[in-house]
């Protein structure tokens, strides 16, 4: 199915994994929650308002908490593309750099330990053994 291999296909293998799995799907959670929160808060008001026979409020009620919703969204969708922007900074933009040190080491015009951010999780799990490789080299 859609090109998988045969592991499970709802196995989370890594922290890695997930770290992107949560920050694609917390939109979802946040949005979702509001909505419900929005739903029930309408619906408390609007059954107010009808019982009450105030017929013309209840355009005005929904009016003010869809704008209210919509505002939510947008700004929840903005945080999620920034938060995106910065997961994706921090896991690809060391491996550049790390390329371009093993290069120099493969084209041996360097033979020093590479090393990476102590943020960089992830490159830091790969330079160890891309370094003890480089040390077995020498």
């Amino acid at each position: 199915m859609f090109g998988m291999s045969k592991r499970n296909f709802f196995l989370i293998s890594s922290k890695y994994q997930m770290q992107t799995i949560l920050l694609l799907l917390s939109p979802l959670f946040v949005i979702a929650l509001a909505l419900t929160v929005v739903s029930y808060v309408l619906g408390a008001q609007v059954d107010r308002l009808l019982a009450q026979q105030s017929f013309g409020m209840v355009a005005g009620c929904i009016a003010q908490w869809f704008y209210i919703t919509v505002c939510f969204i947008y700004i929840s969708l903005i945080t999620f593309v920034f938060l995106a922007f910065k997961f994706a900074q921090d896991l690809v933009n060391p491996f550049p750099r790390i390329l371009k040190e093993v290069d120099a080491v493969l084209a041996g015009g360097a033979k020093k330990v590479i090393i990476a951010r102590p943020e960089d999780e992830l490159a830091n799990d790969v330079l160890k053994r891309v370094n003890d490789l480089i040390s077995r080299m020498k």
